[in-house]
C-alpha cells in the first residue's frame, strides 16, 4: 500500500532533504572546529633532514679544504669545531651515499675519505 501526497513532487522532497542535510553537515563541521582539541606542537618537518644535509655539506667542505684524505675521526673533530656534532655511524653513512660517481667523495681507506680531483 502506498501513500502519496499529490501536493509534493519527488523533486520537491529531494530539494528539501538536500537543504536539511547540507545545513546539518555545516553545523557538524562548525561544531567540530569549535570543540577540536588543539593541535600538538611539533618540530617542523625536515629540520632533522636539513641538519643532516648541513653536516654532510660541511664534511665535504672540510674534505675539500684539506690537502690530504681525512679519517672520519678528523672530520668529526672539524664538524665539532663548527658546532655541528655528528655521530660516527651517521656521518660514515652520509658520506657513503655521496661517493663518486654519484657525488664528490672518494673512500681511499676504511673510514678515510677525500674528494674527487685529488
Amino acid at each position: 500500500m502506498s501513500h502519496s501526497n499529490p501536493g509534493v513532487s519527488p523533486a520537491d522532497l529531494i530539494s528539501v532533504l538536500d537543504a536539511v542535510f547540507r545545513a546539518g553537515l555545516q553545523e557538524i563541521r562548525r561544531l567540530r572546529t569549535v570543540h577540536a582539541p588543539p593541535a600538538p606542537v611539533q618540530r617542523p618537518r625536515g629540520a632533522r633532514k636539513d641538519a643532516a644535509v648541513s653536516r654532510t655539506g660541511n664534511a665535504i667542505d672540510i674534505l675539500t679544504q684539506s690537502s690530504h684524505p681525512l679519517h672520519i675521526r678528523e672530520i668529526l673533530e672539524a664538524l665539532n669545531q663548527r658546532g655541528l656534532p655528528a655521530t660516527r655511524d651517521s656521518l660514515v653513512s652520509a658520506l657513503t651515499k655521496v661517493i663518486a660517481p654519484a657525488g664528490p667523495v672518494i673512500r681511499v681507506a676504511p673510514n678515510t675519505f677525500t674528494v674527487t680531483g685529488r
